[in-house]
């Protein structure tokens, strides 16, 4: 079962325990007291089965990642890839995805967060200074979500653009306030991670990912459980849910891995 579907679960009992105690009160002998302190029992219950649900899927989580680490061993070993992650994604949940890449023996390319100004039009305004030479835009699909797909793309994956092209683009655009990374940098991507939390918008992202994919190797989009982000997008890029669990993290560093040709070893340049 999914870790949703045991939060699920033992909300439904909940649910069912306080409404049927409703629908029998009045028919019930006793006290309005008696009555309330039933429900207080029954309250007390549900949420020791919620901590009980929690305590199993952190001991699930913790077989996963020890079991999915010997697993991944070696499978991305001299490949590049980068995280790319937003709208309320975990910070805690990126750490982990990027361990498990280090564990399958990835070459760190860096991290990188879109920023709320990322998902407008204001983004298609700033095109002409940070496009690689060479690199166009559609000019069959005008909206936003298309053209930033194809500006990052653009810049992110390998050999897509010259270092200095990457360093200058990238600069722009945390610069203007669209995206933040480390300042160590990033480097070229054979793949990316895009980890979409709910606060992306469904119809921006639908149009964004498929575009951001086209200009490089291997892209996997990750979201939370039941994501309907991740549902927009089926059969048109690769995705994973439950990437706030293990099982979901391990799923898409191995979806990378599926994606993602082997690279030989040479030196790749940073953005700073």
């Amino acid at each position: 079962m999914r870790g949703g579907g045991v939060f699920k679960a033992a909300v439904a009992f909940a649910v069912g325990i306080v409404v049927g105690c409703l629908g029998l009160a009045p028919s019930l002998a006793g006290s309005a007291d008696s009555r309330v302190a039933g429900l207080s029992t029954a309250v007390a219950q549900a949420r020791g089965e919620l901590e009980v649900a929690r305590a199993q899927l952190r001991s699930a989580d913790s077989v996963v990642l020890d079991v999915g680490r010997e697993t991944l061993a070696g499978t991305l070993a001299e490949r590049s890839v980068m995280v790319v992650y937003a709208g309320g994604v975990r910070d805690a949940d990126v750490t982990k995805v990027r361990g498990l890449l280090a564990d399958a023996g990835a070459r760190d390319a860096g991290s990188m967060r879109l920023r709320e100004a990322f998902f407008t039009p204001a983004m298609k305004n700033i095109a002409s200074n940070v496009l690689p030479a060479g690199a166009t835009l559609s000019e069959d699909k005008l909206d936003a979500g298309t053209h930033a797909g194809e500006i990052l793309g653009s810049l992110v994956f390998h050999s897509s653009a010259t270092d200095e092209e990457r360093a200058s683009g990238l600069g722009t655009l945390r610069n203007a306030g669209f995206l933040t990374y480390g300042d160590g940098g990033v480097k070229p991507a054979d793949a990316v991670v895009l980890m979409v939390g709910p606060d992306v918008p469904t119809e921006f992202l639908t149009r964004f990912a498929p575009a951001l994919g086209s200009r490089g190797g291997g892209l996997v989009v990750a979201g939370n459980t039941e994501s309907s982000q991740l549902a927009a997008l089926q059969g048109r890029v690769v995705t994973v849910d439950s990437i706030d669990r293990a099982t979901g993290q391990f799923a898409a560093v191995r979806q990378v891995a599926l994606l993602v040709p082997p690279n030989d070893p040479d030196p790749v340049g940073d953005a700073e």
